[in-house]
Parts: structure tokens; sequence; C-alpha cells
């Protein structure tokens, strides 16, 4: 049945599309204006006349407003405009739980399965020496193991193509290099194992039905018996995944692979087995068409001489595999009726290869892995036409004009009623001009100083002899007004990732506040998806050509850095001054600096020390009770509590008290004076897991004193809940000294000297807690040596 067309006769759902109620409610406000003066509003009057055409080009523009926000935002043909970040782009991750680590391995070519296994006992072992106070790798009955978090195993379990030691070397090298790209602050991957194959070997009586092709059936058996032992994980595509229901913000829920999508359900059953039963191969053969009944099984394995009718224990160490096919086929016997079938090798391997191909990881070329922007029609929203070719003809002021024989006084006439439609006409050309840069108010890839957009009228009628246009006036220049909603503009931006700049302009000078603020808001949000989606993540530190002048550095310090509108890459500081204004800092996560080795002969087993010195305990001058202890730069708080050791008389537990920069007071009787040391009574015992030190130059006017408390603020709000901070205020000369250590153990990959130096180097710069509100804080020995 075909279908009436109509057209509703109902009013516009916009008032500004609705022509009547635009031309109702001037009239009513021409009334309330000069009503007494204004009395005829019939269709003939000139002045109804510009209202109707008014009303007409604001129906136009309101309609124009009503396009779909894609087509608002659509660029011009041939503009390469990057207007919204994809799904893939902005709601993936750096891996962060075990099972995002996971995917990432078994993205890569050549894992078939991964583990990652906390290491619970660190080697080498460390010890606390709770009368020294010191780790020490020597156990005693004053000692007690500590044991370093944050240390992982990884096991990998090989594809069948990696069949020799060079091409195991080479996966290794691979997933090393893998899992450092994608390594989590304060955390380290401490070995990479690829596991040993257990061949298992199945040997079975089959009857099959008439009909099927047995080599076929020896194909789809290997198939699914290998893939039941030593399982792949199926890679979904994202149509598939959106098929299923499922939202983008869960799809895109991870680390990026390469190959599609792993879902964590799968995931979870992708584990270890650690015995097979032949009721479940007996269940998995007579599940393939074709197969009528199994009249006899055993399975065994090359670690145990024995076969086994109904359960074979699997080794905990290894990864079961089953044999080849070309092995297995000598096992297996196929019957029809009391007839045995003849295997054909090189049929059934045809077969299996072709079954391999289709659940192989590999993507296909045209594979959608992300989720394409809706682009829009360009619909040249700017594009305006002078209300005064809508008027009558005998108006004289569109394109046709008046005709040669009319009077000066008439040319005059028209000529006065252009000048006053041309106010409008501005209006209305700007304000189709607003609308086609809309575009460019809410973009962040372009650094456009305009926000107030207009466009000339040069080719409306008559404006060549009304208007004095500047062609020379410059353009997409700094202006107050443009400063501000520019600002305003990004900071909505911003908000759509609940981000924002706080108090910055205290980092600043005034005369550059605006034009700074703006340009590193830009820079954040342009880099934005590096930034947000690998917050927590850490350097590479096995890439050897990405050590200085580089942007090899954690996501934590981008991040920090992007906020502070500072650069973040990796370079000298110490060679800077007021004038360069090199500014930045460097950031050490103190578990690259634990000990890889505790069986080293020419070190000492106590390699790290927790005291703080005293240099003197003094009589105090106010009173007999109490004694005045100097350390410099203890950093204490008032009534903390601090154990003291090292003397001959002053051994015990207090609570400091009129706590100065460089002494405090404990409460006891005033012996002799003499050197000791203190420690917290409540500090942590282990010094490198989930810590990380903040090295700062004192110099530059950015990190000046009024300025720390707001640097502070940003680094306690964006570091990991779970990871402690300590800041280094070092001055010029320690900075050099620490820059050049710090350079070397880059260069030489974490070198057991070039580590002892650069810990040595760290115990300079004290530790300001106060800054951080953590619990506890650390000091290095001069001792301290790692193996």
């Amino acid at each position: 049945m075909t279908e009436n067309l109509t057209i509703s006769n109902a009013p516009p759902e916009y008032p500004g599309m609705n022509f009547a109620l635009l031309r109702q409610e001037g009239i009513k406000h021409i009334e309330r204006l000069g009503g007494k003066l204004w009395t005829d509003y019939n269709t003939h009057d000139p002045g109804i006349t510009i209202l109707e055409q008014l009303c007409y080009a604001i129906t136009d523009l309101s309609y124009r407003l009503d396009f779909e926000i894609k087509d608002l935002l659509a660029p011009a043909p041939g503009e390469n405009r990057k207007q919204f970040f994809t799904a893939r782009e902005i709601l993936t991750v750096n891996p962060l739980t075990i099972n995002d680590y996971r995917k990432l391995l078994i993205d890569i070519d050549g894992v078939k399965n991964a583990w990652v296994k906390p290491i619970k006992n660190s080697q080498p072992p460390i010890y606390y020496d709770s009368l020294r106070h010191t780790l020490t790798f020597e156990a005693s009955k004053r000692t007690q193991q500590v044991n370093l978090n944050g240390l992982y195993r990884v096991l990998i379990e090989k594809e069948k193509n990696v069949s020799d030691e060079a091409g195991e070397e080479i996966l290794k090298k691979n997933v090393k290099y893998k899992l450092n790209q994608h390594r989590n602050l304060c955390e380290d991957f401490v070995s990479v194992d690829i596991l040993k194959i257990e061949t298992i070997s199945v040997k079975a009586e089959i009857e099959i039905e008439e009909g099927f092709d047995v080599n076929k059936l020896m194909a789809k058996l290997y198939f699914e018996l290998d893939n039941f032992i030593s399982p792949h994980l199926h890679f979904f595509t994202l149509k598939e995944l959106l098929n299923q229901g499922k939202a983008p913000e869960a799809i895109f829920d991870g680390v990026p692979l390469e190959h599609g999508f792993l879902d964590n359900e799968q995931l979870d059953k992708f584990i270890n087995k650690d015995e097979l039963h032949t009721s479940d191969l007996i269940q998995i053969i007579l599940d393939i068409p074709g197969i009528k009944t199994v009249r006899i099984i055993t399975i065994s394995s090359d670690k145990s001489s024995e076969s086994e009718e109904w359960a074979l224990a699997l080794e905990p160490n290894l990864t079961p595999q089953l044999i080849d096919i070309d092995s297995l086929i000598s096992n297996i016997t196929f019957y029809k009726g009391q007839i045995t079938c003849n295997l054909n090798l090189a049929k059934a391997q045809s077969h299996l290869e072709s079954l391999q191909q289709q659940n192989t990881k590999t993507p296909s070329s045209t594979q959608i892995k992300d989720i394409p922007i809706p682009v829009g029609e360009y619909r040249e929203l700017s594009d305006y036409e002078s209300i005064q070719n809508d008027f009558p003809a005998t108006y004289g002021i569109g394109e046709i004009g008046l005709p040669a024989s009319a009077s000066p006084k008439r040319k005059a006439q028209a000529k006065q009623l252009q000048a006053y439609l041309m106010f409008f006409d501005q209006l209305l050309a700007n304000y189709f001009a607003q609308l086609d840069h809309a575009k460019d108010l809410f973009s962040f890839q372009t650094k456009n100083k305009t926000t107030y957009f207009s466009q000339e009228l040069s080719s409306i009628p008559g404006a060549a002899e009304i208007l004095k246009l500047d062609k020379n006036a410059t353009v997409n220049e700094w202006n107050d007004i443009d400063k501000i909603r520019r600002n305003r503009f990004l900071d909505h931006l911003m908000a759509q990732y609940c981000e924002k700049f706080t108090d910055y302009s205290l980092l600043l000078y005034e005369s550059i506040l605006e034009d700074k603020l703006i340009n590193d808001k830009i820079n954040l949000l342009q880099n934005y998806p590096q930034i947000s989606a690998g917050r927590g993540k850490a350097f590479n530190y096995i890439d050897s050509s990405q050590v200085w002048d580089t942007d090899n550095v954690s996501g934590l310090k981008q991040r920090i850095c992007s906020l502070l509108g500072i650069p973040y890459h990796r370079k000298t500081l110490a060679l800077s001054n007021e004038s360069d204004e090199t500014e930045g800092f460097h950031i050490i996560e103190h578990i690259l600096l634990r000990p890889r080795s505790g069986n080293d002969p020419e070190q000492t087993p106590n390699f790290l020390a927790f005291g703080y010195q005293i240099s003197e305990f003094k009589s105090n001058t106010d009173s007999n009770k109490k004694v005045t202890c100097v350390s410099e730069k203890h950093g204490l708080l008032q009534n903390e509590q601090i154990k003291i050791f090292n003397t001959s008389n002053y051994n015990g537990i207090y609570s400091v008290t009129n706590v100065q920069q460089d002494t405090f007071d404990i409460e006891t009787e005033f012996v002799a004076s003499e050197e000791g040391e203190w420690v917290e009574v409540d500090r942590t015992l282990d010094p490198y897991s989930f810590q990380i030190s903040f090295v700062f130059p004192d110099w530059l006017p950015r990190f000046q004193k009024e300025n720390k408390q707001l640097i502070y603020s940003i680094i306690s709000a964006e570091i990991p809940a779970h990871i402690t901070p300590y800041s280094h205020w070092l001055k010029k000369p320690k900075m050099q000294e620490f820059e050049n250590a710090y350079q070397l153990w880059l260069n030489t990959k974490m070198d057991k000297n070039a580590t002892n130096n650069l810990i040595k180097i760290l115990e300079i710069g004290r530790v300001e807690r106060l800054a951080f509100n953590v619990l506890g804080y650390m000091t290095i020995g001069t001792d301290f040596v790692v193996s």
C-alpha cells in the first residue's frame, strides 16, 4: 500500500523556525517601543517588510542550528581535522591487572599462553637487623626477613612453531621488551621462563559411521584433543562483541591488542591442568560428527613409563602438549564395523592445517579494531545570502538595483536603506560565521587565537561603495576577551575528562600567564590518551637507545609535567638557569635500586643503614630533665616517636619535643656529650617496594619555596595510591653529580657500581615528609653495595 505524503500543519518544534511566531513577537515588540507613532502593521508597510525579511533570515539560522552535531562539526572537503579520540584511543589503558598482562603476552606471535606470578620470596634474601637498624644479607636471631613487593616471574607456553633454542631466545627477547614497554611504576619482571614440554600421547580404537572421510575425522580428532590438552584462546572481533550486546566501554576496557579482543571469563578458564581424564577425552571424541563409539582409550606422558586408563597426573612446572599427528596416527585405529580403515598421513595433515588456519590469531587485513568517529555532511554553514536580495524589486536595493533613469534622490534613498540594512546583514553574517567555526571553538587540535568570528560583506549589493573595508587588518592575534574565552572553552573540554589546572597562576609570571596556560592546556588535551592511559606506567629501562634527551619517561612524570606546564623529556637540569628556563625533575623507582645478588665476597653484609646521625647530645638550658639532640635537617615532627641507639647513655624510645630544623629535645637527664643515631619507631622495614623519589632543582624560580606546596599537592593527587613518594631538593653542584650518576646508571642498565653510586648520592638529598603526608621515609646508607 502506497503511503500518502503530507505536510504537517503543526507549528515547528523550535520557536526559531516558526516564521509566524517570530513575526508576531516582532510586531509586539514594535508596539511596545513605538505604538503611538507606528500603527500600520499590514504587509504593505516597509517596516513590516524589513521585519519579515529578518524573521526569514532567523529561521534559516535556526534551521542550520538544528543540524546533527556531526554535521555542525564536519570538516570542509580536503581538511584533515581530528575532532575526537576514538574508543580504542581513549578507553584503553596500560596493563594494570594480571589478566591485562596475560592478554598483552598472548597477543605476541609465538606465545600460546602466559602466566604472571608474584614473587613472594625475593632473591637474594634480605634481612632487617633490629640491633644495628640496617639491612643485611646475613640471617641471625636478631634479624627478620624483608620480602619485596612488586616483583613478578613470567611463564610462557610457546606455540609449536617455536621449536629450537634460537627461536626461544628471540621469543624471550620479544616478551621482555613488550613487558618493559608496559611496565608499571615500582614493579619489575625478574625473569621470563619458557615452560618445557610434557608430551602427551593417546592410544585409542574408534568406530566411525558410514559416509565419513576417515582422514578428515583424524584431522578433526587431533585438532580437538590438541586444543583440549593445550587450549588456544579465541580472539574475538569487534563485530562479534558488538553483536553480543557488549558496550564499547566494556569492549575497550583494558590493554589494546593487535589480534583482536580477549574475554576475561575465557582467560580465567585458560589455566594449567594438573591432570587429564580419559572420560573428558572420550566426550570430546564422541562430540565429533561421524564418530560412533570409542572402544578403547589410554593416555600416557613422556615423563611416565605407564599408560593410564582413567587419569594422567601432569607435571606442575611443564606444559602438556599432544604429540605430532604423524606420531599419533599410528596410535589411533579407526573401524567401520569390523573393518580397519587405512589413514593417509598427507591428507590428514592437509585437513589439519586447514582447521588450524581457521583458528589462528593472525588478524585479517580488513578486521576493524576500532569504532570510527561518525562523519557528518559538510554544510557550508557560513554561506550567507543578504536579506536585501529578498526585498521586492521596487525597493531597488537588490542585485538588480535601480534603473539608470532613476533620479539622484531615489538612488540616494536606496543607498540609505542599504546602509541601514547592512547593520542587520553584518549581525546575521557574523552569526553564520560563528556557527561555522563552532568546530574550532571546541577543538584542541588547532591553536586558533580567535573566538569571535565574522565575515566580510563585500559581496552584498552596495557594500563596496558604503563600507570601508580594511584589507590590511591583522587576524589571529590574541586579545584579552579571546584569551578568557579560549581558556573557558579548553576548561570545558578538559572537564569532559574530569581534568583541570589548579592554582596554575602561582607558577607563572602574570605577563605570560594566559598565553602559556592556553598552550599547556592544548598540549595536555592533544596528548591526553597517552597521559591518561599511561598514568601508572614506568619508563622502559632496557631500551638503551632511549636514555637521555628522550621522552622515554614514566607516565606519571608526563602527567605531572603536563599539569605543571613544563616539558617532560629527560634532560640535563644542572646546566639550566633563569635565562634558559630548562625546567623539570627526575623520578627514581626504588625497586630498581634493589640488590640483585648477595654472594659477592667483597661486599659488607650490612648494606643499607636506616639510622640518622646525631652529631651531639647537649644539656638543655631550660630544663635538667631534657637533652637537646643535634641532627642536621632531621625532618621530625612534634611528639613523633623515635628510637635512639648506638650510644652509651641514651639508648631507648623517646617522643621528640621543641622540634627545630637541626635540633630536637628528648625527655631524659643529661649524662655526657656523645654521638649516636636515631630511627623512627614505626618506620617501614622495606625501602624498595612501591616507593619513588622525586629529585628537584631548588634554584629555579618555579621550584622556589612558595611553589613547593602546590607541586606537592599535584604529586599527591596524581601518584597511584599504593606508592609512597619522597622528595629531594638538590642545589646545582649536587644536581650535576646526581645527573652524571643517573645517566651512567641508565646507560649501563643498572650496573652494580652505577647503582651504588646513585644510591650514595641520593642520601645527600633529605626527604621532606610533611609535604606528602606519608607514614615514613628512608635514608640510604653510605656503604650500600648492590650485587
